[in-house]
């Protein structure tokens, strides 16, 4: 099956562990007949991380993977510092799984490990794989970020951060705003904007660098107090804050 193009790459935290998401991002509803789920994990064997040996290997073992099920749909993967599992569905579980043992049987340098789960709604892919709100947001972060460092930002400067929310009612802008002041935000002015769908809008501020693990972890506390009240976070900005000069 040919490969989409809409493949979206972002980090998230899973348990105490920074992980690298890959995943096709353009399925809005399973696949008629797709509804087993097939995950492969591939292990490190040597170490406690992936030597870079083991990866030019993984890399390798990632097309044979691919081949192996051909007949899948290859949706992605989570990736840690010794693990990989790669996510498909597929409609002939027997034949996946076979093709699986096969490939399993030619693998030494790394260890390789695998099972099904029958799931029609696709859970694993919507739940975990296919990012929210608040995970779509990093990669946004990064982007601004990059565009903050090109102009010349210092990254490490400290700062006010203004982050807009949107809320469908006043009361439900209200009721946040409680909230996010008790979870150390600072409330700026409410404001009523009717070119938007949730047209209740206020901006709350807090103090940071502009590192990416610091503005995702406050984009990521936004979003998720806001969606308590059916809320979104609309954008965040920050002022410049240039470089100095070393010979001014």
């Amino acid at each position: 099956m040919a490969q989409s193009e809409s493949y979206l790459s972002y980090e998230w935290l899973l348990g105490s562990e920074m992980c690298s998401f890959y995943v096709d991002t353009s399925f809005d509803e399973p696949a008629a007949g797709y509804e087993t789920l097939i995950y492969v994990a591939l292990r490190t064997k040597s170490a406690e991380q992936f030597t870079k040996a083991e990866l030019s290997e993984l890399n390798r073992l990632e097309k044979k993977l691919k081949k192996a099920l051909l007949s899948a749909i290859y949706l992605g993967y989570i990736h840690t510092s010794s693990l990989r599992q790669y996510y498909f569905y597929t409609k002939s579980e027997t034949e996946s799984l076979e093709a699986l043992k096969t490939l399993k049987a030619k693998i030494t340098r790394l260890e390789l490990t695998f099972g099904s789960a029958h799931e029609p709604d696709w859970l694993t892919y919507h739940s975990l794989l296919l990012p929210d709100e608040a995970k779509y947001q990093t990669v946004l972060n990064k982007e601004i970020l990059l565009r903050l460092s090109k102009a010349g930002d210092n990254a490490s400067t400290v700062r006010r951060l203004t982050l807009t929310m949107c809320f469908k009612s006043d009361q439900l802008r209200l009721l946040f705003a409680e909230k996010a002041r008790k979870h150390g935000f600072a409330l700026g002015e409410p404001k009523f904007r009717p070119e938007l769908n949730m047209a209740h809008t206020m901006s709350i501020h807090c103090l940071s660098a502009l590192s990416k693990p610091e503005i995702d972890a406050i984009t990521t506390k936004a979003i998720y107090l806001a969606e308590a009240f059916e809320g979104c976070l609309l954008r965040w900005t920050s002022p410049l804050m240039p470089k100095r000069n070393p010979l001014s």
